[in-house]
């Protein structure tokens, strides 16, 4: 009789294995499929397009604002988050890390005239470090390091 209550238990603890693999099979289809590709207008009048969770922009996309500024990289909950490239209209561009739609963390500021700075950190609108290169007969010389 015991080796008929042991294969019973073995019975109810692989059909409970089984349903915990189908639910977390499930849940990570559902999960997923709940990022669509699709077209955002933020309350400025800001343009989005790309990956949208819940009508928001969430993950991979590109923002065309008014003035003609544009943002391609990540969003969280409809705010830029993790890598991104915004190129402002006269041409300068930031490429680097975003966090709650601030500059944060490492990135590298490119201006017009060819000079960058580059390597510096951002938190909390404050700049920690970094170098300003120059271009100079084609060679990029450290001018200011902070």
């Amino acid at each position: 009789m015991s080796g008929i209550k042991k294969e019973t238990k073995n019975v109810r603890k692989n059909k409970h294995t089984l349903f915990l693999f189908a639910l977390l099979a499930f849940s990570s289809v559902s999960a997923s499929a709940q990022l669509s590709l699709g077209y955002y207008q933020f309350k400025d009048g800001s343009e989005y397009t790309g990956e949208l969770k819940g009508r928001r922009p969430n993950g991979k996309g590109k923002t065309v604002f008014r003035n003609g500024d544009v943002y391609e990289g990540e969003y969280v909950k409809g705010k830029r988050q993790g890598e991104g490239t915004y190129t402002f209209s006269d041409g300068e561009k930031y490429v680097g890390e975003w966090y709650e739609d601030q500059q944060h963390g490492k990135g590298t500021y490119y201006f017009m005239n060819n000079n960058r700075y580059a390597e510096f950190q951002r938190k909390k609108q404050k700049t920690l470090r970094g170098s300003l290169y120059t271009m100079v007969k084609y060679l990029y010389l450290s001018v200011v390091n902070y």
